[in-house]
This record gives C-alpha cells, sequence and structure tokens, in this order.
C-alpha cells in the first residue's frame, strides 16, 4: 500500500492526504517547504517535512547544486567582463 502524507500549513490549515509523487510536485511547486509540519496518514506523528518525507532531501541537493552552479558561471561571466575592461 502506497504511503500518505498530510500537510499543516502555517495558519494550522491541514491539507491531504497526498501520496508521494503529489507531496513532490506540490514541493517543487513550493507550495510548502522543508520546516512545514506533515505526518503521514492517518496515524503519523506530526514533523518537520525533511524528517518525514525523505525524498525531500535528494530534491534539495539538486536544488543546491543548480544554484551552486549558476553562482559560479556567474562570477565566471562578472571576472571575463573585468577582464575585457
Amino acid at each position: 500500500m502506497e504511503k500518505k502524507f498530510q500537510v499543516k500549513l502555517k495558519n494550522n490549515r491541514v491539507l491531504g492526504p497526498f501520496d508521494e509523487n503529489q507531496m513532490e510536485a506540490l514541493y517543487k511547486q513550493n507550495k510548502f517547504d522543508s520546516t512545514f509540519m506533515c505526518k503521514e496518514f492517518p496515524s503519523g506523528e506530526w514533523d518537520e517535512a525533511c524528517n518525514v518525507l525523505t525524498f525531500l532531501l535528494d530534491i534539495d541537493a539538486e536544488k543546491n547544486k543548480i544554484k551552486m552552479t549558476t553562482s559560479l558561471l556567474n562570477l565566471k561571466s562578472l571576472l571575463f567582463l573585468r577582464m575585457k575592461a
């Protein structure tokens, strides 16, 4: 049986249950972040999403990798422009 999860928004409104694919899509759309409270449905304990949804770690690692690559490319462009001036 597929795991399902609920998310508690900052206003304490509870959404779900959602399956893992739905949770991943919502996370990628920035509908919630890794500090939001969530739990496995129906009987899990409320905890931060990063502790309950282990797949978020992979998504965050990929986001950080993209940010670092973008920052490095921006730095290289800036250095190149300075050299041309």
